[in-house]
């Protein structure tokens, strides 16, 4: 057989090469959303999540199953759970790292951080973790800034859920309140936000709620979403309006509902960047060239096993 396999395939299709990836941790669906395109490549991929963090109940629509634990037990499953695997794929748990440097040595370890976690973690408690992974992504734009060589991954929205032609299908008609839906989250405010969007003369009368109070079920999100006129998808942090997407606004977008983003833009279509397929493709090519970077041994530890499959 002449020349090298591409360990990934160019287009998104079932393939024959079957790569082992684990998903340690999850946030915001990111990670199952993640492994359900990825099986559709035909690779064998886990999420390992602890019970008890699931408020909305994603997980459980996909059928991932959460791990009953205490953090302790959690944290220490973390270190064997990937010994099967060729990728292991850590949403923000940057303080396992070092050590699963250490047990796999000669693994593709792949460090994805979420938000929160980067913004309120000092740049000297994470030096190790950075310096022991292949790569780190980050998930909104706004995140490149807090680091060297980071890699920006936009998050990926279920378009099989998130469907608006599908929504139409299915008789579920806009219910339009003629209000527009706002989360408020880190140190936002709703005056703050009614001031921004006075400035801009958008003349809306917001229906604003905690996000820790938002503890809506996943699968009604599409449903929920579309009971409003609007949705307004701001993000400010230490007073600053922040280059990022939330997962509700980017679902808003993909269902149609009119999106005001922290870009000062209306959106009401989902950006290609965030369509599942394009996002997947993406992080194929991220795990391609880590494997061709790693050394000879790792090289040949996974093209030999995917090519006498």
């Amino acid at each position: 057989m002449a020349g090298n396999p591409s360990l990934f395939p160019s287009s998104f299709c079932q393939v024959s090469i079957v790569v082992r990836v684990i998903h340690l941790w999850d946030q915001a669906g990111v990670s199952a959303i993640l492994a359900k395109y990825q099986r559709k490549l035909g690779h064998d991929v886990k999420v390992f999540k602890k019970s008890g963090w699931d408020p909305y109940k994603i997980l459980s629509y996909y059928r991932e199953e959460l791990y009953n634990a205490t953090k302790i037990d959690y944290a220490k499953k973390c270190l064997t759970v990937p010994k099967k695997y060729d990728i292991i794929h850590v949403h923000d748990l940057w303080q396992i790292v070092p050590v699963l440097r250490i047990l796999y040595p000669y693994k593709i370890i792949i460090l994805h951080y979420h938000g929160t976690i980067l913004r309120n973690c000092p740049q000297w408690k994470r030096k190790l973790a950075e310096a022991c992974c292949d790569s780190v992504l980050v998930a909104t734009k706004d995140l490149l800034a807090f680091g060297k060589n980071f890699i920006y991954v936009p998050n990926p929205v279920d378009t099989d859920l998130f469907n608006k032609k599908t929504l139409q299908e299915c008789g579920c008609i806009p219910t339009r309140n003629k209000k527009a839906s706002v989360i408020i989250k880190g140190d936002m405010t709703q005056e703050a936000i009614e001031q921004l969007l006075y400035e801009q003369n958008i003349n809306v009368q917001l229906d604003a709620k905690e996000w820790k109070e938002q503890r809506l079920p996943y699968a009604y999100m599409p449903k929920n979403l579309l009971k409003n006129e609007f949705f307004i998808d701001i993000f400010i942090w230490k007073g600053r309006l922040m280059d990022a997407h939330s997962s509700a606004g980017l679902q808003a977008m993909a269902i149609g509902v009119p999106t005001f983003c922290s870009d000062m833009k209306w959106r009401n279509e989902l950006p290609e960047e965030h369509k599942p397929e394009n996002v997947v493709k993406q992080l194929e090519r991220i795990y391609e060239t880590e494997c061709l970077k790693h050394n000879d041994t790792i090289k040949k530890q996974l093209v030999s096993r995917i090519w006498n499959k």
